[in-house]
């Protein structure tokens, strides 16, 4: 299950519904134990984090190369 359908289900949950056995539902489909879930929220956190820092360096570039161009045009 990727982090978009986790997401999904997360957000269908009831305000008042939110309990462990629920929790563990909406993360991995099945219940489990509170160590599993909270281990998979983490590694899709962290997975999350990583693609923001790989968006962040190619937006450098991007800006990089952009400024490398107006340089060169300018020449």
């Amino acid at each position: 299950m990727n982090a978009r359908e986790v997401a999904g289900r997360l957000r269908s949950l009831p305000a008042g519904g939110l309990n462990w056995p629920a929790l563990s539902e909406a993360v991995l489909g099945r219940r489990a134990t509170r160590a599993e879930t909270v281990g998979r929220i983490a590694e899709m956190l962290e997975r999350g984090a990583g693609a923001e820092r790989e968006a962040e360096r190619l937006r450098a570039l991007v800006d990089a190369m952009d400024l490398s161009r107006a340089t060169h045009r300018r020449t």
